[in-house]
């Protein structure tokens, strides 16, 4: 499975309970320091997008799934 993040790259995902666990993960992780409080944003933003991207991933496998044939 792979996705593109927001710069264009693609990431290659080998387990996507792990991949969307550390994504969410990373979307609250701050620096105690306000003056770090743009970078923060920035990659907030970004792990926001993977984790949206892990997101639809899974549930397209689960609507796949969930089809019958």
């Amino acid at each position: 499975m792979e996705i593109t993040d927001m710069n264009g790259q693609k990431i290659m995902v080998t387990d996507l309970g792990k991949a969307i666990a550390q994504a969410e993960a990373f979307t609250t992780y701050r620096h105690e320091d306000s003056s770090y409080c743009q970078l923060d944003a920035r990659q907030q933003e970004y792990w926001k997008h993977i984790l949206e991207q892990l997101t639809a991933l899974k549930n397209k496998q689960s609507d796949y799934g969930n089809r019958i044939f």
